[in-house]
């Protein structure tokens, strides 16, 4: 089924005009959450500040390059669109802005795997600190990094009769209008959407197998390691459980549109105007990341508050002792 609404809410300009509202709301809040995070650390979480500066990097560049550099407006079902941000304007062959968009998304895996090494390294490796081990993490996500920013080269190598497979996608989908197909820097990425689907799916486990690793040692260590006090170990307890929290609301939020997308591309589904709400939906990755990020530690929520308020107020609405204010290090 097709369909392509000749309304506002499926057309180029209403997708255009709310990624800016939402570059609008995003950029600020990345520059919130970065203030936060490099000013307001408290000292007993120096050790997971450098994950967290990865994480929030990474989901800032997203942001900004997905919302004002490339802004895609594409039929996911059919790998095919063109780019509407400023990237457009630079000259950039929009394949290059495909695939510098693809592997920018990406970039989240090693940042998610960090998140959990770091723990990992931290609290089961009794070599934690020492030069060796320090060597072997670099080299580690080195070759993470060198994956992530090279492994979709083959899938974007391809080479195909564009005309053919122009012909293809208005058969499987007649509701496009020609016009879109006429659009500068209009492009069809692969004739083969399922090899790219593969090749990303196959990224996804490896490293989620690799997270899950982590995940699972620390969590077993939480639960059975005496070799703290009874305070420490609830909050390891404590800032573990909120790293988790971090991590998993932002992903589970853009879960819910990717679903809806993977689902309707498998049965040649195409609403358009649900496709932009599916793709803006996804573009505000960023604000909830950020927020879920300022809202679920202590420390941050406490700065944020005093940033924004009087300082009575914060101090009453924070008035218990935080454990981010006990000296132990996490």
């Amino acid at each position: 089924m097709c369909t392509w609404h000749d309304s506002y809410l499926a057309s180029e300009e209403f997708y255009l005009l709310c990624s800016h509202v939402i570059t609008v709301i995003q950029f600020p809040l990345n520059l919130l959450g970065l203030y936060i995070v490099v000013f307001k650390t408290p000292s007993n979480m120096s050790k997971v500040k450098f994950s967290m500066l990865v994480m929030h990097f990474t989901i800032f560049w997203i942001d900004f390059y997905w919302n004002i550099l490339c802004i895609p407006f594409v039929i996911y079902a059919a790998v095919a669109g063109y780019p509407l941000g400023v990237i457009v304007y630079l000259g950039v062959p929009t394949i290059v802005v495909a695939y510098i968009g693809m592997t920018s998304l990406l970039l989240l895996i090693p940042a998610v795997v960090l998140f959990f090494e770091e723990r990992y390294n931290r609290l089961i490796r009794r070599d934690a600190d020492s030069q060796s081990r320090f060597i072997k993490r670099v080299i580690y996500f080195i070759i993470i990094y060198v994956l992530v920013l090279t492994g979709l080269i083959p899938a974007y190598s391809d080479s195909f009769n564009y005309e053919e497979q122009r012909l293809y996608i208005l058969k499987e989908y007649p509701c496009i209008p020609p016009s879109f197909f006429e659009k500068p820097g209009f492009l069809i990425l692969s004739d083969n959407p399922r090899k790219l689907a593969y090749t990303l799916l196959l990224f996804i486990i490896i490293f989620m197998l690799q997270t899950l690793y982590f995940l699972i040692r620390v969590l077993f260590h939480l639960q059975k390691s005496k070799a703290h006090s009874e305070k420490t170990a609830r909050m390891q307890k404590q800032l573990f459980k909120a790293l988790c929290i971090q991590v998993s609301v932002p992903l589970v939020f853009a879960a819910v549109p990717c679903i809806y997308m993977n689902i309707s591309a498998a049965f040649y589904y195409l609403n358009m105007m649900l496709s932009n709400f599916s793709l803006l939906w996804i573009q505000t990755h960023g604000i909830c990341s950020t927020v879920t990020m300022l809202c679920v530690h202590k420390a941050y929520r406490g700065a944020t508050v005093k940033l924004f308020c009087r300082r009575e107020l914060a101090n009453k609405v924070f008035e218990r002792k935080s454990v981010n204010n006990s000296g132990i290090k996490l």
